[in-house]
């Protein structure tokens, strides 16, 4: 079976999800956010992310990389953190991007998935 992954779908995608964690590393953190910077962080990891479809064995998205542009993100999206402010903001956004993903997996497995296709 072959599978079809449309770029613009994966980028608009991941961008909204994008925008949805970091807006709540911001709101957890107690962090001003500013919804122009949450686009420029988001864009940039569904940049990312639609360039890991196109590159997936590069070293640019090792595991290490990819933490690292996390905190890319982060820094992208809330300007001006040092210290101890910066790693709990950091800390929040893999919090807020572990539960959403778990989320995600849980409501998979849950049988959510084929709900949805049997009602369209």
């Amino acid at each position: 079976m072959v599978r079809l992954i449309y770029v613009d779908v994966l980028f608009a995608v991941n961008m909204a999800v994008n925008y949805i964690i970091l807006l709540a590393t911001g709101k957890l953190a107690g962090r001003a956010v500013k919804p122009l910077r949450l686009c420029l962080s988001s864009a940039s990891g569904a940049l990312y992310a639609g360039l890991a479809l196109v590159f997936p064995s590069s070293l640019a998205f090792s595991l290490p990389a990819r933490i690292a542009f996390g905190i890319f993100m982060v820094a992208l999206a809330f300007p001006g953190l040092r210290g101890v402010g910066l790693f709990t903001v950091v800390a929040s956004f893999f919090l807020c991007s572990a539960l959403t993903a778990g989320t995600a997996y849980a409501l998979l497995q849950s049988g959510a998935n084929r709900a949805l296709r049997a009602s369209l």
